[in-house]
């Protein structure tokens, strides 16, 4: 989602059909991004966020984590789990962090 904000994901679910089952959350997990109506819409099982340790901005904030946890999305975050990848082979995917967690995706 790079930097899109709130108004720009209304946009988006105003003209578009989108499902997900990853998305990279928007603006490394601020709360001017990933709007609650939006994250439900895609129906995605998985959140990726991209955020320096103990960052200045102190991202994720803990407003978008909350929203990503009431929707039952399974989150991972640079700032806590290290590099993350996703690696997939036709319908099988799955993800490995650097700090060793290692998932199915469905």
């Amino acid at each position: 989602m790079g930097d899109a904000s709130k108004e720009i994901e209304k946009q988006l679910m105003d003209t578009h059909d989108l499902k997900a089952d990853v998305i990279k959350v928007g603006h490394h997990g601020s709360n001017t991004s990933s709007d609650a109506a939006f994250l439900d819409s895609l129906d995605c099982k998985i959140a990726l966020i991209s955020a320096g340790y103990k960052n200045k901005y102190d991202h994720p904030s803990t407003e978008t984590l909350k929203t990503l946890d009431h929707l039952h999305i399974h989150t991972f975050c640079t700032s806590t789990d290290g590099s993350i990848a996703i690696y997939s082979l036709h319908h099988f995917a799955f993800i490995v962090t650097n700090d060793g967690l290692f998932g199915i995706i469905h």
